[in-house]
């Protein structure tokens, strides 16, 4: 006979490190896009609960960058909010955010990728860019007739970078403006084959429903993986 006794002390198991899984959201901060600011400040705090009571292998980190167009105006300021596990934090730095400026249609992509490429402090994990935009960026690879030709390949050299950085990247386009943009960064993921780029379907930042804006960031996030 053997007799055994099944010791159910939790300090006595190992505990499995996380898979790290960084978001960062990159939207567009100009006049126009109120609405979607309002969503991300409202809610980044609840699809942050959301995803650590759904996915607990994941140890997740959240950040922003916000970019205008300060290549057409010199008023105009990017600004950024590093990743944090702390995203009450988050939402206090995105309820100071206005939207704002902005001169011609394109917008600053450039300023944007610069801040995810060389100052966001991704960790070793899954990396993932949430972008949102109701316009496209400068460059002519990337907007008809804009008028700052030497931007595209500034913007296509950050885009490489963050394919070398395995950084995988949502694009939610408010209209059309913006597809030609995101179709041309979809593209060049696609020659660099490192990670993906998944342009979803069109975003409506005016929708009332307050489960929209949730549903489609915790969906997209859970696609990733």
């Amino acid at each position: 006979k053997v007799k055994f006794k099944l010791n159910k002390d939790p300090k006595l198991f190992y505990n499995y490190p996380k898979i790290l899984f960084d978001v960062i959201y990159l939207v567009d901060a100009t006049a126009s896009m109120v609405q979607t600011i309002e969503n991300v400040r409202d809610y980044c705090v609840e699809i942050a609960n959301i995803l650590k009571n759904q996915m607990k292998l994941y140890d997740f980190q959240f950040g922003a960058i916000f970019y205008r167009d300060p290549v057409d105006s010199k008023n105009d300021k990017n600004e950024y909010f590093n990743l944090t596990d702390k995203t009450e934090e988050l939402q206090i730095f995105v309820q100071g955010i206005n939207a704002e400026g902005g001169g011609d249609i394109p917008e600053d992509w450039v300023g944007g990728y610069y801040f995810a490429v060389d100052k966001i402090g991704w960790r070793n994990g899954i990396r993932l860019i949430i972008h949102i935009a109701d316009a496209g960026a400068h460059g002519k690879e990337y907007s008809t007739n804009d008028k700052y030709p030497k931007e595209g390949p500034k913007l296509d050299a950050l885009i490489q970078k963050c394919s070398d950085k395995k950084i995988n990247i949502v694009c939610f386009p408010i209209g059309e403006e913006p597809k030609q943009s995101f179709e041309r960064i979809e593209k060049l993921y696609k020659l660099y084959g490192k990670n993906k780029v998944k342009i979803e379907k069109e975003f409506d930042q005016n929708k009332k429903d307050p489960l929209y804006f949730t549903n489609m960031i915790v969906e997209s996030i859970t696609k990733v993986t």
